[in-house]
């Protein structure tokens, strides 16, 4: 990351450390967000589906989840055209 700073504005000044705090904030709301719905997913379409029909095919979840990620992160997209 200093690097990186370093390659965009030569040396490293106090205010780079508020962006590698925000930075840092940032990437753990978002990991947050991707948690939550994992466990959305996990609780409210993997589980139900595993309880009616139980199937042994672990990769297409993941599949699955990866398709409802992207859906969710662009279904909330819009929210930034708000603020």
């Amino acid at each position: 990351m200093t690097s990186l700073l370093r390659s965009w504005g030569g040396a490293l000044r106090p205010e780079d450390g508020v962006l590698a705090a925000w930075l840092a904030f940032t990437s753990f709301i978002v990991l947050m967000v991707i948690g939550a719905l994992a466990a959305f997913y996990a609780m409210l379409i993997v589980a139900p589906r595993q309880l009616a029909d139980p199937e042994d095919a672990g990769a297409r979840w993941v599949v699955r989840f990866v398709l409802f990620l992207v859906a969710s992160l662009a279904g909330i997209g819009w929210l930034t055209l708000i603020g």
